[in-house]
């Protein structure tokens, strides 16, 4: 499709029914909402996992606490706060395969995060996530 050769992969597909389905959520009263709320919002979307949501959140919602995890940001903070990540998560990235996270290990993380970078949480992870990715670090 003419989608995919813009460059979006396997996310192709979702995008489509995603947009339809973003045309008759009411963004801007999103934007009032509680962190969890806007989350639960977005979650059903086609293709809308939790570090999309996380993502929508902080860049295009205002909400600088929200704090995306992919695999470069959890191997970083294994190496520079593996306390945020629990000893099961640490195993899974030590193993050297895909951090897959479960929904629970993500949220987890996610919340210990924003604990710890307090409001302005997003801002540290895209820190992190610039420092792991200018280093090459994987």
């Amino acid at each position: 499709s003419s989608l995919r050769a813009c460059g979006l992969g396997y996310r192709a597909p979702y995008l489509k029914g995603t947009a339809r389905l973003v045309r008759d959520l009411d963004l801007p009263a999103l934007r009032g909402a509680r962190l969890d709320e806007i989350r639960a919002a977005l979650l059903p979307l086609p293709g809308v996992g939790p570090k999309v949501a996380d993502c929508v959140l902080l860049f295009s919602l205002g909400k600088d606490e929200a704090f995306p995890i992919d695999v470069w940001v959890a191997r970083a903070l294994a190496r520079a706060y593996p306390h945020l990540l629990g000893p099961r998560v640490m195993k899974k990235l030590r193993s050297g395969g895909r951090a897959n996270l479960t929904k629970g290990e993500y949220d987890a993380i996610s919340a210990a995060a924003r604990k710890k970078f307090g409001a302005y949480a997003g801002y540290a992870q895209q820190y992190i996530f610039m420092k792991a990715r200018s280093e090459g670090q994987d």
